[in-house]
């Protein structure tokens, strides 16, 4: 069966921003909502989580969500589908293609949304980069130099809350993490934390790193300076500030 859709990219975009926010629930949540939910209850809204997460791809509209999730529905009461998922396995491809501009401008917008959030938050400062900046603890010790390598705790997520950077103590070497590390990193003082809202040119740029951080990535991250290595210091682990 093959359906003509014609696509209002508006919609589009704004069909995508709201499938975002559906797939990060899982991660964050509607808290006075979760808060009658079950174990079970959690788990299902993760499973929901992950098809949104694949369907992202796609750039629905609202009416082809609806259809989407009638799909999972007459899957999951067992009834006959009127289409083969094998015979459109390549037509899946070729539509998640074509719809690829759109995906991209659909994580534009919900990144200068996030970006724009951030910086109305209090004692936010965003500098002339575009990185958003809050300081959410002080620190006490000196600031590092450029080339030095600290140890940092970094948790950096998608504007989605998908978890790029696992939250433990890892080694940075500033010259060569992302820009936003760069940037921001001799500025700090050890035992600082702050908040980063990290624009995609400062991050993981058009490109992105696929799959797991995608074109155009805003980059939301929790960073705190541990300390500052001496010169030629043994390290076991070595990150330019990204991967997990």
């Amino acid at each position: 069966m093959q359906v003509g859709i014609l696509v209002n990219q508006t919609g589009v975009i704004a069909a995508l921003v709201s499938l975002s926010t559906v797939a990060a629930g899982a991660c964050r949540g509607d808290v006075e909502r979760e808060a009658t939910w079950s174990d079970d209850d959690r788990t299902f809204y993760a499973l929901g989580a992950v098809v949104a997460r694949r369907a992202k791809h796609f750039a629905p509209t609202s009416a082809e969500q609806a259809i989407v999730k009638q799909a999972i529905v007459d899957s999951i009461r067992g009834l006959p589908l009127p289409v083969s998922q094998a015979a459109e396995e390549k037509r899946m491809q070729e539509l998640a293609e074509r719809r690829l501009p759109m995906v991209a401008a659909a994580l534009r917008v919900e990144g200068e949304g996030a970006l724009a959030r951030a910086a109305r938050e209090p004692n936010a400062v965003t500098t002339p980069t575009g990185v958003v900046r809050r300081s959410l603890s002080p620190g006490t010790g000196p600031s590092p130099g450029p080339n030095d390598k600290v140890r940092v705790r970094h948790e950096g997520r998608l504007t989605t809350g998908a978890l790029v950077t696992r939250p433990k103590p890892a080694v940075v070497d500033i010259a060569t993490a992302i820009p936003c590390l760069r940037e921001t990193l001799p500025t700090m003082k050890v035992g600082e934390t702050v908040r980063l809202t990290c624009p995609a040119a400062q991050a993981f740029g058009v490109a992105g790193e696929p799959p797991r951080i995608p074109a155009n990535a805003v980059i939301v991250s929790k960073l705190q300076l541990l300390e500052i290595l001496a010169p030629g210091a043994a390290t076991k682990t070595a990150v330019a500030g990204g991967t997990p």
